[in-house]
């Protein structure tokens, strides 16, 4: 690394921009070319670019003939080889060799400044996108028994498994987000921090259950991730696989034991709220089942009925209704969930909100069903009277003895057909 001042005396910055390949030193304050003699070396040594030039390969020994291509590690069309390419491609020989040849499996670079110093980071073991032959490694878009290998010989040569590259990955991060089951085990197997955090703060959790990757998500819970870890943005795992209607990973996430009500940025109860806005029916059966408080609000006081309601999801107004939500709670704007089913005429949900004892308010729609309902006396009489009228009727259509036609007629009730 060199430090250097613009050779102008009236300028003297420090802000140079230095080009080996062209051995010239431009200030970029003033454009001034600089003199190598106000180039001064870490050790204070003087002639840095001239050095450079006369020695690029800075003391160290030429590159062998493999370097180029020549041989079983490149082949005629690889210009360059390094130890990352033969980890990409699983080429186990090939790293067996690089590594036989002394390179490094823990080496890496942040980045070429010159047409000279990318194929020198190459040949001395070093990656331009700042990662090392582990990361090549497990950013490999389909695993192979070479993969494993490779893997086994750069573990056994002492690389290191927890490298993290310029946005804080880790080799477990880039398996789980890619989906790759058998190098997440071999990962979990070798020992590595499966709570490894990126500079985002998510852990391989998060990847995995963004993706809905059931097994590598079950794969972390046995190795004992925490499941309640959060992103700067307070998203759970749990958060992330009911948003990406994962069901399988919220099987698993809530079996492991994912707290059932912590809220993420915008105060949603991640677990409920996001699936009754999606209408994922599946994933609110689950959550009711698990023990979630059916009735819990966000800031601007909107229960996961009121959002299913919202979001017309009948079915999940059916769930949370049977799981004992309150069709009776007011949001923020005073309405219930009730009220904002009759305003906008979603007609299919008012017999489950009746049934439930919701509240019918003194200005209702000038409708002849609701009116049938308050002239019977509330819901419950109305139904009973209503089923005893049609009962008959089911009987005699379908040919059924009464209390199957009894179970069709109410089917039919329940499910708008009133």
């Amino acid at each position: 690394m060199s430090q250097m001042r613009c050779s102008n005396p009236e300028c003297r910055s420090t802000d140079i921009d230095l080009n080996e390949s062209s051995a010239e030193a431009v200030c970029v304050r003033c454009g001034t070319v600089c003199e190598e003699s106000t180039i001064v070396t870490a050790e204070g040594t003087e002639g840095y670019l001239a050095d450079r030039r006369r020695d690029p390969w800075g003391g160290r020994p030429p590159p062998p003939p493999f370097f180029f291509g020549v041989g079983d590690t490149g082949g005629k069309d690889s210009p360059v080889e390094s130890i990352h390419d033969a980890a990409s491609r699983g080429d186990v020989e090939a790293v067996r060799r690089l590594l036989a040849s002394g390179a490094s499996p823990n080496s890496f670079c942040e980045a070429p400044d010159s047409f000279r110093e990318r194929p020198e980071s190459f040949y001395f073991g070093v990656d331009p996108q700042g990662e090392t032959p582990i990361l090549a490694l497990c950013k490999v878009r389909r695993f192979t028994d070479g993969c494993a290998a490779c893997l086994e010989l750069l573990r056994d040569a002492g690389a290191d498994l927890e490298a993290t590259d310029g946005y804080g990955l880790t080799p477990l991060h880039y398996a789980a987000r890619r989906g790759d089951t058998k190098m997440v085990s071999l990962l979990v197997e070798a020992g590595v921090d499966v709570d490894a955090t990126t500079l985002d703060k998510e852990t391989a959790l998060h990847y995995a259950a963004r993706g809905g990757d059931t097994k590598i998500v079950s794969l972390l819970v046995e190795a004992g991730v925490d499941v309640d870890a959060k992103t700067p943005d307070e998203e759970t795992a749990l958060y992330l696989a009911v948003r990406h209607r994962a069901t399988g990973c919220v099987e698993v996430l809530l079996a492991a034991g994912a707290s059932l009500n912590l809220r993420e940025g915008h105060g949603l109860t991640p677990s409920l709220h996001y699936a009754a806005r999606r209408g994922n029916t599946k994933i609110v059966s689950l959550l009711v089942e698990a023990g979630l408080d059916v009735d819990a609000k966000t800031p601007d006081g909107e229960t996961a009925l009121y959002l299913a309601v919202y979001h017309r999801a009948t079915s999940c107004v059916e769930v949370l209704l049977a799981a004992g939500a309150s069709p009776n709670l007011r949001e923020g704007h005073r309405l219930t969930p009730f009220d904002l089913a009759l305003r906008r005429e979603y007609h299919r949900m008012w017999p489950l909100f009746l049934r439930a004892g919701a509240e019918l308010p003194a200005a209702y729609p000038p409708d002849p069903y609701l009116g049938r309902v308050v002239a019977a006396g509330g819901f419950k009489r109305y139904a009973q009277a209503h089923l005893a009228r049609i009962r008959p009727t089911f009987a005699s259509m379908l040919r059924l003895p009464a209390q199957p036609a009894r179970r069709v007629a109410e089917f039919w009730l329940h499910a708008g057909y009133y």
